[in-house]
């Protein structure tokens, strides 16, 4: 029976999913033949610290008793200082290398489904079935985990900078308040330099006004006969 971690990441991948997105690598165009090898294939299933999971596509690889797989470079990197399982964390596990290749899968499967009864060859293949399903199901699960975890950076993003933006629109109200300030005092000292302007301008004439008046009267003073 497949591990109860395989069992609940099958259920977040239904048949109908897998096979539509079989449909969707085998669609027809240019590359649909790659990808429909890279969809069937397997893949790395090590989680890297980023969250991000591994993925890559694997020719050989190292089966856990659990049914996880993993490339040679991140088995390696977790095997040497742990004896658990990397994704089910429950206690010492046994690891075994295999070859994943499709061409080795072939004469796998001739030579080791010779000399077995009908039904034995019939559970082969719902456990060699069950084993892709689990795999593709996990795929799906880390990918879903991951977008997940995408949705949740951007909803923390735009939470952040809705804050900054109303932060700057509380900052440009004041901005605009000051400025409204700042326009009334100008307009007041316009209207003041203004009323300083026309009363030099009165002080003006009324001077020269006096400075007439007063050249009028040496004008007179001077043609006065009996002055002399």
């Amino acid at each position: 029976a497949p591990p109860s971690a395989l069992r609940r990441a099958r259920a977040a991948a239904p048949p109908r999913r897998l096979c539509a997105a079989m449909a969707e690598a085998g669609a027809s165009g240019e590359g649909g033949g790659d990808a429909m090898h890279r969809f069937l294939g397997f893949h790395c299933n090590f989680t890297q610290r980023d969250g991000a999971p591994c993925t890559r596509p694997m020719e050989q690889g190292w089966v856990t008793a659990c049914g996880h797989v993993f490339c040679g470079q991140h088995a390696k990197e977790w095997f040497e200082e742990h004896d658990d399982c990397m994704i089910c964390r429950d206690g010492p596990v046994k690891l075994v290398k295999m070859d994943l290749s499709s061409s080795s899968a072939g004469r796998r499967v001739k030579m080791a489904l010779l000399g077995l009864s009908p039904l034995e060859i019939a559970q082969a293949h719902e456990i060699a079935l069950h084993f892709w399903i689990d795999q593709k199901a996990f795929e799906y699960q880390q990918e879903f985990q991951r977008l997940e975890g995408l949705k949740r950076r951007q909803a923390g993003v735009q939470d952040m900078l809705k804050a900054k933006l109303q932060a700057l629109d509380g900052s440009c109200a004041g901005l605009q308040d000051e400025q409204q300030h700042l326009e009334r005092r100008l307009e007041e000292v316009g209207q003041a330099s203004n009323r300083e302007t026309e009363a030099l301008q009165r002080a003006k004439r009324a001077l020269q006004e006096a400075e007439d008046k007063y050249e009028s009267l040496q004008r007179q003073l001077s043609a006065d006969p009996r002055r002399e």
